[in-house]
């Protein structure tokens, strides 16, 4: 699992690059759980506009990530038997000043573990936060190559 979490930062930093933006993380939170769904925190200061991308792994990769009301679910990728990936994206609106959580529903059975985070960018183009991305797996390691691509 941590490998696919680790290669979900790499993916994570690429999601929101667009080559003319003046673009900047906000904040980040995170969030982990042994049963149940994830509850991860809104990223501290999170304001209207700002575009949120969010990694969730769970184990074993059969165990399903619903897509939340109002995100986006960019990819959904699993490493054989073992962990499933999808990654989200959300640009927030007006309305979402009273939340304070976000809520990813793991379906398909019982699960052995969970692990997710959201990184709150700013300076992203709201119309299309995400023009294009990669995914690789990586073996079990400290070191992992980003894929590569062109924006």
């Amino acid at each position: 699992m941590i490998r696919w979490f680790r290669s979900a930062a790499l993916l994570l930093a690429l999601l929101a690059l667009h080559a003319w933006a003046q673009i900047s993380t906000r904040s980040t939170a995170q969030a982990g759980v042994t049963s149940g769904d994830l509850v991860i925190p809104k990223p501290a200061g999170t304001n209207t506009n700002d575009v949120l991308v969010a990694g969730i792994t769970v184990v074993p990769a059969s165990r399903t990530i619903a897509t939340p009301a109002g995100w986006t679910l960019v990819s959904s990728e699993n490493s054989g038997a073992n962990a499933r990936l999808a990654v989200f994206t959300r640009v927030v609106p007006a309305g979402d000043s009273t939340v304070t959580s976000y809520t990813f529903t793991l379906g398909g059975g019982a699960h052995s573990g969970a692990a997710g985070g959201i990184v709150a960018f700013i300076g992203v183009d709201t119309a299309t936060p995400v023009n294009l991305f990669a995914v690789a797996g990586t073996p079990a390691s400290f070191a992992h190559t980003a894929p590569s691509i062109t924006t």
